[in-house]
């Protein structure tokens, strides 16, 4: 049987018709079709990144192996 995958609403075959789903998605789903994030707004804020704490633990890294004198 048919069923809508945003809802889990099971239709008729006489349901299936363009028309008949393009009613559904406009009177039950509006709101869910509304409030859904877009893949801009995962993209709006570019993300920050923290250069200092990597370089620091490199460095830290670096130092803890010149300390053992063993080089590879």
């Amino acid at each position: 049987m048919p069923m809508c995958l945003l809802c889990q609403r099971v239709f008729t075959n006489d349901a299936m018709k363009r028309s008949k789903m393009k009613v559904h998605f406009e009177r039950v789903l509006k709101e869910k079709i509304r409030n859904q994030p877009n893949l801009k707004s995962f993209f709006k804020a570019p993300g920050t990144v923290d250069y200092e704490g990597g370089l620091k633990a490199s460095y830290t890294i670096s130092l803890k192996i010149a300390n053992k004198e063993i080089y590879y």
